[in-house]
């Protein structure tokens, strides 16, 4: 938090986080997306 939102970085990082340790059962195979984009 020290680097965003700041007057030379006024931008703020988009954040999610997820609980996977309950989700998963032996045999799953689970499958993460992840998308990044940057704004000229």
């Amino acid at each position: 938090s020290e680097f965003f939102g700041t007057a030379a970085n006024p931008n703020k990082p988009v954040r999610s986080f997820v609980e996977i340790k309950d989700l998963v059962v032996d045999g799953w195979l689970v499958e993460i997306e992840i998308r990044a984009a940057r704004m000229p």
